[in-house]
């Protein structure tokens, strides 16, 4: 084989070397994924109602939720929670649902005319969880509107 031919044939199974080592590393970093995505908490259903003092259904309650990171970065790995608040209406049934990983979370829910309500719930790894509000007549309202605040 002459020269030419030889330096031909290097730079073809160079290029082959190096086209095959760009593979393998792609093969890596895409099981590497896959490993994370596995062993990384799944998303759990978090569920609820909306009423008034009295057990009416409030179907304009709005909820807000929010991620406490409290944990998560020194070492507790169940508290995986969402980037950005997650904001919510209650449905013709005053009910409400949200798939979202588990974590601590602030969970504001307003409706007009109601002092809001806002508690802290810890959503588990494969544990979906219920969340029921009843919001009061807020008595700031109540007082300007009378009776009618309803």
């Amino acid at each position: 084989m002459t020269e030419f031919g030889q330096r031909r044939m290097n730079g073809e199974s160079g290029r082959f070397c190096a086209l095959l080592v760009f593979f393998a590393f792609g093969l890596l970093v895409v099981a590497g994924s896959m490993v994370a995505a596995q062993n990384a908490p799944g998303r759990v259903l978090v569920r609820g109602v909306v009423t008034d003092s009295a057990g009416n259904l409030l179907t304009d309650a709005q909820l807000v939720v929010h991620w406490d990171p409290s944990g998560s970065k020194s070492g507790l790995t169940t508290n995986v929670g969402i980037p950005e608040d997650r904001f919510l209406k209650t449905d013709t049934h005053g009910a409400f649902y949200a798939e979202i990983p588990p974590g601590f979370y602030d969970v504001l829910v307003t409706a007009p005319g109601f002092s809001p309500d806002c508690r802290k719930i810890r959503l588990k790894p494969d544990q979906n969880a219920s969340f029921n509000s009843k919001l009061q007549l807020d008595p700031q309202v109540s007082k300007e509107l009378g009776s009618s605040a309803e």
